[in-house]
């Protein structure tokens, strides 16, 4: 960085799409992480993501392995780091429904 330009900010996670999540994390190695490295890496805090994963019927913890978890429910990596980043989003082997949204 040169003495007088602006860090880069951190990347946005709001109004995150499926497509903007595999384009920006997938082939990045998170599939490696526990969930507590993941959720420092993308900046999401853990109680929200602990309570996407649980509305999507997927039981986790901070020490768990993003890829061994995403075998465990039959999904990859990239799909339960989507359900982690995007309100409402729904893997393919869960028929529970999407929450409604909250009060404005």
């Amino acid at each position: 960085m040169h003495r007088f330009e602006i860090p880069a900010e951190p990347a946005s996670l709001t109004g995150l799409t499926p497509e903007d999540v595999e384009a920006r994390y997938a082939g990045s190695g998170l599939g490696r992480k526990r969930l507590a490295e993941l959720w420092e890496q993308v900046g999401l805090d853990q109680a929200t993501a602990l309570r996407r994963l649980a509305a999507a019927g997927i039981a986790a913890g901070p020490r768990d392995n993003l890829r061994q978890l995403a075998e465990e429910y039959e999904d990859t990596p990239i799909g339960l780091l989507k359900i982690m980043l995007i309100p409402g989003y729904r893997p393919p082997f869960t028929d529970a429904p999407a929450p409604s949204p909250g009060p404005r």
